[in-house]
Parts: C-alpha cells; structure tokens; sequence
C-alpha cells in the first residue's frame, strides 16, 4: 500500500521509520505544508495519507480515492476532529511501534474492504469486474473474464494474469476473487491458484498447460473439483477393443 505523510519533520522521519518494517507498505511522498500535500495527493493517489492535527485542515472531500486516513496530534482533544473527518485511526504522539502497528492493521483491513466494494458493487450479469492495480498507482481496471488466464496468490495481494503476457496486481485474497468470479468458468486448482477453464490447453499428469503458455501444477486436493469440471466434456470411445470403457474413465480418475 501506497503511504503519504503530513507532518512536521520529526514526526515524517519516525513515520517512516515504523513503515520500513513492513514489505507491504512504500512511502510515496511527504510534506510539512498542506497547500503542497493536496496537490501532491490528487497526483500521487496513495492508500494511506498520515495527516498531523496540528496542521492546517486538509480538506479531504475530493480525495476519496485515499482509503485510510489516519491522523496524529500531540494533545488529545484532536480525537473527535479526526473520526469527524472518518479517521482509520488516530495516533497520539509519542506512539509506539506496537501501537502504529495496530493502526497498520486496520488500515489493511480497510483496503481489503474497499477493494472487494469495487468488485462486488459491479453487476454479476457482466462479463468484466473492476479492480485497483497497485501496480499502476492505484488505478481501477476493468477485467474481463475472457482475458484472465489465471489468478495467483502472492502474499497479501493476488496477481491476476491475463492473456498478452500482462497482469494486475491486487490488494485482495484468493478467497475473496474466488467468491466473486463465477464458478463454471473458474476453477480453484491449488490453494495458490485459481484457473480459468477456457484457457486449459492440456492436462499431462499433475501439470496444467494453460493458454499454451503458463503451466500450473494442480494439488491432490483439488483433483476432485478439477475432474468433476473436466469429466463431462471428455469424450471418450467405448468401442476400444484393448479397455473397458470403465477402466479407460478409471485411468483419467488416476492421473488426477
């Protein structure tokens, strides 16, 4: 997640000092001035703006592309200003790493929240979702679902691929994608990857040939819900004099 401070200069280094702990978090900007951080912000589009009290009012209405706000203050009067203006949290000087570590989680949890808004606020009749592209300064993408080769897990985000070689990565769990895509077209082949059935070139042992291109390698549990997707659609002579039919079916169940 993208991170953008306001505040005074003390306060920027110790902000940025807890943030380089975490893989997840990069400090894209920072200001003393509020006049420079709005421009700085509608340029920059972070997820995470710090804002001192202390400073003069950052008007935020126009900054709802932000997802968390968090506010910091030397006195503690400065609270209800702050969830006035729908503070994630609120940070009093000095604060701990422990405690910035909290405000870190609600913030994750906040982003989360948003980016399945995105997705989910779309109509399901459609054949295309939106999604934030961290990757791309926070911009919402259009995705269609014929052009998604597959979706891998990567830490706390999800990578989604798509055909041309190119990708999106997302602030989301494989879950949260899984729950949202249409099951006849997706299938969850392990618990890192989700596939999109239209794009199986082949199926050779425990190895997925997809677009013929990217080869998955599919986990013992989830061969059952990878045959019952491949199963019905396999055409298969029942006239071979060397097996059973039966037995023919009862290899394809062996290879997975």
């Amino acid at each position: 997640m993208k991170c953008y401070i306001l505040d005074d200069t003390t306060s920027i280094k110790i902000i940025s000092k807890y943030i380089s702990n975490y893989k997840d978090l990069k400090i894209i900007g920072s200001s003393n001035s509020t006049l420079n951080a709005y421009s700085d912000i509608m340029n920059l589009m972070p997820d995470i703006v710090f804002i001192s009290s202390s400073l003069p009012k950052l008007n935020i209405e126009n900054l709802d592309f932000v997802t968390s706000f968090i506010y910091t203050a030397d006195a503690p009067h400065f609270a209800a200003q702050a969830f006035e203006n729908n503070a994630v949290d609120y940070l009093m000087k000095p604060f701990t790493l422990e405690r910035f570590s909290k405000c870190i989680d609600k913030a994750r949890q906040k982003q989360i929240e948003s980016n399945s808004k995105i997705i989910h606020d779309k109509d399901r009749n459609t054949d295309y979702f939106f999604v934030k592209n961290e990757a791309r300064g926070n911009k919402v993408i259009r995705v269609k679902y014929d052009e998604i080769v597959y979706i891998e897990a990567s830490q706390n985000y999800v990578n989604i691929h798509l055909t041309k070689n190119k990708s999106h990565l997302v602030y989301l769990t494989l879950k949260e994608v899984e729950d949202f895509l249409p099951s006849d077209k997706f299938i969850r082949v392990h618990k890192s990857y989700l596939i999109n059935e239209e794009k199986i070139t082949c199926i050779d042992g425990n190895q997925i040939v997809l677009d013929d291109t990217y080869t998955i390698i599919y986990s013992g549990s989830y061969k059952k819900e990878l045959f019952n997707k491949v199963h019905p659609k396999l055409i298969t002579s029942k006239r071979r004099p060397d097996k059973p039919y039966n037995d023919v079916l009862e290899d394809f169940k062996t290879q997975f």
